[in-house]
């Protein structure tokens, strides 16, 4: 009887380490997938090449922002921009307002990298942190304003530091890893869908 208990608990360990083993590769496959989709945003979203937003991605991970919240962010401020252009063509904006430069030297408005730059740098040199706030809330939405702020006023000096340690820690992707990964996603997509007509082939017959 022992040895039938025995040989019954080796049983469920080896079942249980390959159920561990096949999880823990879905969950790799997974975070690969997530990762290679943020880079791929913030790729199109700042203009970046696949090094640099993969860069932009770990200072956001570092200061405990969602790539989905930075994106939302983003896309409150190119709304503001687009419902202020009249205001702005016054110099009667929110970003008049708070002093930030939104047009370039010709009058066009500046890209999204380029208005990060200068949103920093405006929100850097303002006095107090009641007033930070306050311009958050106004550019960004309230809720959102404040998750930016860790981003809005580190300095560019910590900003390279966090760089350099997501190049030490292996999360810089060159452009043939983002081209890889991209495919991967695609691969998969593809895997998934052949998954659902298997299934679906499987109900027919049911």
């Amino acid at each position: 009887l022992n040895s039938q208990l025995d040989g019954l608990k080796r049983s469920v360990l080896g079942v249980a380490s390959v159920l561990a083993s096949a999880f823990a590769f879905r969950e790799i496959i997974a975070t690969t997938q997530k990762l290679g989709r943020e880079v791929d945003t913030l790729t199109d979203q700042l203009d970046l090449a696949p090094r640099a937003a993969s860069q932009f991605l770990a200072v956001l991970k570092i200061l405990g922002i969602e790539a989905t919240e930075f994106t939302r962010a983003m896309g409150r401020l190119n709304l503001n921009i687009i419902e202020d252009v009249q205001l702005v063509d016054r110099s009667k904006s929110a970003f008049d307002k708070w002093g930030i430069t939104i047009r370039d030297s010709g009058g066009a408005i500046l890209s999204t990298e380029n208005l990060l730059i200068n949103l920093r740098k405006r929100f850097q040199e303002m006095p107090s942190a009641v007033v930070r706030a306050n311009a958050a809330a106004e550019i960004f939405g309230e809720r959102v304003g404040r998750r930016m702020l860790d981003l809005l006023t580190s300095s560019d000096d910590a900003m390279r530091g966090w760089m350099r340690t997501a190049e030490d820690l292996g999360v810089v992707l060159d452009e043939v890893t983002a081209r890889e990964m991209d495919q991967l996603n695609k691969d998969l997509g593809e895997l998934g869908l052949a998954f659902d007509g298997l299934k679906l082939a499987i109900g027919k017959e049911l």
